[in-house]
């Protein structure tokens, strides 16, 4: 896990050194399409308790809220995504260009013909997919993260009651954790 979080602020600085606008911008759309998820479960509420009490009124507007909740995450995405992927391939151009500057920075070929300098280099190269992984896991932990604030800020407020329920996953998580950790060891 360490790892991982040192592979993602690695990949968040050399994506803002690349470019810090397209960086901004994807992580900005991509949180922000996040943060429309529970604002879509939040319309689908109040939708719910429209029908029941059957104010058609009501039933419109929050058909309405859905869809545009619906619609703005959506798009959101699609435009985080656009600047996630120009992103990943400046990363991946980047990474490749000092591969090959620390390939070719000796006047000598010699380095080139041990076997073991030509595995490391296809282990770095190899492991550029990494890159891709972690600024991807590094994004949706933060989405996830705000997604589940923004849920319990929404529970406490429809009945404070209700911030238990997010507890009842731990067990679960738990559990999953337990389970990859012994599939991992074997």
């Amino acid at each position: 896990m360490r790892n991982f979080w040192h592979l993602a602020v690695l990949t968040l600085r050399l994506s803002m050194a690349n470019s810090k606008r397209k960086t901004l911008l994807s992580i900005a759309f991509m949180l922000a399409g996040e943060m429309a998820l529970p604002l879509i479960a939040l319309s689908l509420r109040f939708f719910i308790v429209a029908v029941i009490d059957r104010d058609q009124t009501a039933v419109a507007v929050a058909a309405v809220c859905v869809a545009l909740a619906w619609i703005a995450q959506l798009t959101f995405w699609h435009f985080g995504y656009r600047f996630y992927f120009d992103l990943l391939d400046l990363n991946n151009i980047s990474f490749d260009q000092e591969l090959i500057r620390l390939m070719n920075g000796s006047p000598m070929i010699g380095h080139l013909e041990r076997a073991s300098i030509a595995d490391k280099f296809e282990l770095l190269r190899g492991d550029a997919k990494a890159l891709y992984w972690s600024f991807t896991g590094l994004i949706q932990a933060a989405g996830l993260t705000l997604q589940v604030g923004l849920t319990c800020a929404l529970l406490a407020w429809l009945a404070p009651s209700l911030l238990v329920v997010p507890f009842f996953t731990i067990p679960a998580l738990l559990a999953v954790s337990g389970v990859h950790h012994h599939l991992v060891r074997e």
